[in-house]
């Protein structure tokens, strides 16, 4: 793990590469590593840096499935366990990752209270997956008061687009900003897809399956495909953020 931070008290911590296959967030730490002399209250991490020097999504275990941690478990485990007081005392956390689901970018949350609201409003996307906390219990944002992990199409990461809207989150949070707010559809997600379940071929990101009752999120990602179908959400709620 490699962390740097700019001057002053840590207001942003940015988590890049839990996933070290998730190469996106390794082009964050880049390009704000060049910037760091000139800001105040940030903090870059690259989390899981062996399985990115080795192009692999983990060595022993899913990070993000490994939190709080444990000094006695394997490679994640430990490394969940060292994160845990970097994290901490941020206001906000940025978790970076990419996905081969059919979105552009969508933040993923464990609570709606006054900063991750803060953070999202700062987002595009009109769509917000919200975690139970059976998943996030063992997630990144499931151990901070305002975690937003901000999930990208991996070939939308690769536009210019991509990169601009995740430096506007990172300086609207760092300034300050906020945008008007607009109205956005936040999912519950209540557990995963079955691979057992049939879904109609033309099933799309949070459009409504009838014949099981759910909206599903980040469907055809790579990283579950042996294991569930992507994530379920039985219903949304519109808030304006």
């Amino acid at each position: 793990m490699k962390v740097i931070q700019g001057r002053g008290k840590v207001e942003l911590a940015v988590v890049c590469c839990l996933h070290g296959d998730e190469v996106f967030g390794e082009q964050i730490f880049r390009h704000y590593q060049e910037l760091l002399g000139s800001k105040s209250g940030l903090r870059l991490i690259l989390a899981n840096e062996e399985a990115f020097r080795k192009g692999v999504r983990y060595i022993d275990d899913d990070l993000n499935r490994s939190f709080p941690g444990s000094t006695s478990g394997n490679h994640e485990a430990k490394l969940a366990t060292e994160m845990m007081p970097i994290i901490k005392d941020a206001r906000f956390v940025l978790d970076i990752h990419t996905t081969t689901s059919d979105i552009e970018m969508t933040p993923i949350v464990c609570s709606l209270n006054r900063d991750v609201k803060k953070a999202l409003n700062l987002t595009t996307s009109k769509e917000i997956a919200k975690m139970g906390k059976q998943i996030a219990n063992h997630a990144l944002i499931g151990q901070v008061n305002a975690g937003i992990s901000l999930e990208f199409n991996e070939e939308y990461a690769k536009t210019g687009k991509a990169l601009t809207e995740m430096v506007n989150v990172i300086e609207g949070l760092l300034g300050g900003k906020q945008n008007q707010p607009i109205q956005r559809r936040v999912f519950q997600i209540s557990g995963t897809i079955p691979l057992t379940d049939n879904l109609p071929e033309e099933t799309q990101n949070f459009s409504k399956v009838a014949s099981l009752g759910i909206y599903p999120f980040l469907l055809h990602e790579r990283a579950y495909n042996k294991a569930h179908q992507g994530f379920a959400a039985p219903s949304y709620t519109s808030v304006e953020i």
